[in-house]
């Protein structure tokens, strides 16, 4: 079957080849000197991400960490007016096929036609849209996710499954993370059956609020994903920040520092946790890994090793060389055809890559040797998938107020557009914005767009 929307994936035009150039300066230029690191991605390979607010406020879950304010259950959905020109303001801050999160309370508590129709909009202006969940309503209804995927060409879902999370019918309360096993393989099924159903593309990503009581058990999470690199291609790790009506506070602090132990425990061996940047470094980091999965072995290649200058210069010339060129949203044609005349252009790194391609097929013959043996002598299905670690750690307010809090809000890249401010989700979160926007938005009756009452 072939996808609808896979014609929208076009070329870019000359005009937002230049826009986002401008844009990318303005980035650049705007990050503190802290921040302008080799493995850095603001201002050389993206703008930043925004983010909807207040699409519908209101969830049917009642988790223990949660950013949401205390009246965020008795608002109105904002109109479809209002999200198209938070859309716009997103599309002018970040550029053509500037990443968005369709994200609110939760957003599938919309019709899917409601939803729907935010989606398309955001492509229509040409940005990039991610559905933000907890994903029940897409467990509970299959048809809601087909739709959206189908009908109105959403490519992009984030799904958030932890122990934090309370309402989620099919396991309840639960306080171990291996006890979610089954939801997530539910997931996994889910994306692999839409993507053969309708044809289309669809990159899910999944989100962890990581606490000092699950923190010890993401180890077995890490595994889980590693095998099942080929339906989720993100996971995103989320320190839990004091803000909202999370229920007790945690010390972040020390949940970053055992949770890359645990992501090294279920590696085998260290993995470098700071190859790239988004932002401050304090705020994001991203890893980026190639998962060779040859029957049920699987076997993970680093794009930058620990303390290897080498492929730390190679990955920043190469952010340099195709971070303004090649492009997830764009199919892989596109983007072959592209990195072909990055190369052509630039014969200097072009020579680098082949002598470092040498160079890494001999220093890891055996990774190499491996999947070729298991392949071709074993004769054992063999699937390569890209898969990213991300950390993003939030601030609460009293991080917001130190000097290094400020110097992260100057340089952040995820932000909100509010009343004619593009405002941090920090912010947003930490601050009183978010209540002051919820009673603005509380309701006066009952709204037709609600399918179903929160649980809280």
């Amino acid at each position: 079957m072939v996808c609808m929307h896979s014609s929208q994936r076009r070329i870019t035009s000359k005009e937002e080849w230049e826009e986002r150039r401008r844009l990318y300066g303005e980035r650049w230029r705007s990050l503190p000197n802290s921040a302008r690191v080799p493995g850095q991605l603001a201002g050389r390979a993206a703008v930043g991400c925004g983010a909807t607010h207040h699409v519908m406020e209101r969830c049917n879950f009642s988790c223990t960490c949660c950013y949401l304010g205390p009246q965020a259950n008795q608002t109105e959905p904002l109109p479809f007016e209002d999200v198209a020109a938070q859309l716009d303001e997103i599309r002018r801050r970040l550029g053509p096929r500037g990443k968005t999160q369709i994200t609110a309370g939760e957003v599938t508590l919309l019709p899917v036609d409601e939803l729907g129709r935010i989606v398309a909009y955001a492509r229509s202006i040409g940005l990039d849209p991610m559905v933000m969940t907890h994903g029940q309503r897409f467990l509970d209804e299959p048809e809601y996710l087909k739709r959206l995927v189908q009908e109105y060409g959403l490519e992009k879902i984030s799904i958030h499954i932890d122990t934090t999370q309370r309402g989620r019918r099919s396991v309840g309360m639960v306080k171990e993370e291996g006890e979610l096993t089954e939801v997530r393989e539910q997931f996994a099924t889910l994306i692999r059956d839409v993507r053969h159903e309708t044809g289309c593309r669809l990159s899910a990503a999944s989100t962890i609020t990581v606490t000092e009581d699950n923190v010890e058990q993401l180890a077995d999470v890490v595994n889980w994903f590693y095998r099942n690199a080929d339906a989720f291609r993100l996971l995103s790790f989320q320190p839990v920040a004091n803000v909202g009506r999370t229920r007790r506070l945690h010390e972040s602090a020390q949940v970053r520092d055992v949770l890359w132990k645990q992501v090294n425990r279920a590696s085998g061996r260290p993995i470098n946790e700071a190859p790239l940047s988004f932002g401050h470094p304090e705020c994001n980091r991203t890893v980026p890994l190639l998962i060779v999965r040859s029957g049920e072995r699987v076997r993970l290649f680093e794009s930058v090793r620990s303390g290897n200058q080498f492929d730390a210069n190679v990955l920043s010339e190469a952010i340099d060389v195709f971070g303004n060129r090649v492009r997830w949203a764009e199919s892989l044609g596109i983007n072959v055809w592209r990195t072909l005349v990055c190369l052509l252009k630039h014969p200097r790194f072009l020579l680098k890559a082949v002598i470092y391609g040498i160079v890494r097929l001999v220093s890891e013959w055996r990774f190499f040797w491996g999947v070729l043996l298991d392949t071709v002598l074993k004769l054992k299905r063999t699937r390569a998938s890209i898969f990213l670690f991300v950390v993003h750690s939030f601030m609460d307010a009293k991080e917001m107020d130190t000097d290094i809090g400020k110097e992260r809000l100057d340089a952040c890249v995820f932000k909100v557009p509010v009343d004619g401010r593009f405002v941090s989700m920090c912010e947003m979160n930490a601050s009183e914005l978010r209540r002051t926007i919820d009673s603005r938005l509380r309701k006066k009756k009952p709204s037709s767009k609600v399918i179903e009452e929160p649980g809280r």
